[in-house]
């Protein structure tokens, strides 16, 4: 027994575990700010405590975001021990599950949604999220964006791909944001959107097949591989066109 009570031992965990203190920092913290000495080994034994403690909702959270019928997927860069590992996101608008893996790969995605991924994923194109067919994925508009900037930064003779698809990315998000003020139905913004998914494909396909930048074809040959992941957002309820609600988690 160690004396600390749960509201202790909560609060110190969740220095050490979100914050990243030391065990030496959690224990001048628990004597200088709690008035509670404790022994290095006390702290070791609150984090051991504290993990068995949730390992029962943190699989009930990866149960919860693998069953449901969308989620948000992320992955992002995390020290552990010093060692480069990664942490992996997946999010429901209820539900968030974290997990650090030591591989951005395929291992890491299986960790975090199991073999067979279920529903619709929302995720950038890294190329980890592959696995999942472009018919239920929803890939990010806002790096997509990002990209038609960066082609038109480049000043190639293949600039016409991002100035196009700049105005593009404007006209889209003009009319999904009629539809979330209630300007128009679902059935009207699929009826808006139509004809910018054609131009969008044009885009593509002249940017693939008439630049002489071998990098911007190439990212119009997987944009057109992927177009039917840029527009799930339009037909199925509860997905937006970017990953930024999991990107802010």
């Amino acid at each position: 027994a160690h004396g600390a009570g749960p509201r202790l031992s909560a609060a110190l965990s969740y220095l050490s575990g979100c914050h990243g203190l030391s065990k030496r920092g959690v224990e001048e913290i628990s004597a200088n700010l709690f008035a509670a000495p404790m022994s290095l080994g006390t702290v070791v034994n609150l984090e051991q405590e504290m993990s068995a403690a949730l390992a029962a909702p943190h699989q009930e959270a990866l149960a919860a975001v693998q069953a449901a019928e969308v989620k948000h997927a992320d992955e992002t860069s995390w020290k552990q021990r010093a060692k480069l590992c990664w942490l992996w996101t997946a999010a429901t608008a209820t539900v968030a599950a974290f997990i650090i893996h030591g591989k951005r790969s395929a291992l890491g995605l299986t960790a975090l949604l199991g073999m067979e991924i279920h529903g619709i994923l929302c995720s950038d194109r890294w190329g980890v999220y592959g696995r999942v067919p472009p018919e239920r994925r929803q890939v990010c508009w806002a790096h997509l964006k990002r990209d038609f900037q960066k082609i038109v930064d480049g000043d190639g003779a293949s600039r016409f791909v991002g100035r196009r698809g700049l105005r593009l990315v404007k006209e889209v998000f003009a009319a999904w944001h009629a539809f979330q003020e209630g300007r128009v139905t679902r059935t009207q913004l699929q009826a808006n959107m139509e004809p910018l998914e054609i131009r969008m494909e044009r885009v593509f396909l002249e940017g693939a097949l008439l630049g002489d930048d071998k990098k911007v074809a190439a990212f119009c040959e997987n944009m057109l591989a992927l177009e039917p992941a840029l527009w799930t957002f339009v037909r199925v309820e509860g997905v937006e066109p970017t990953n930024n609600f999991m990107e802010r988690l």
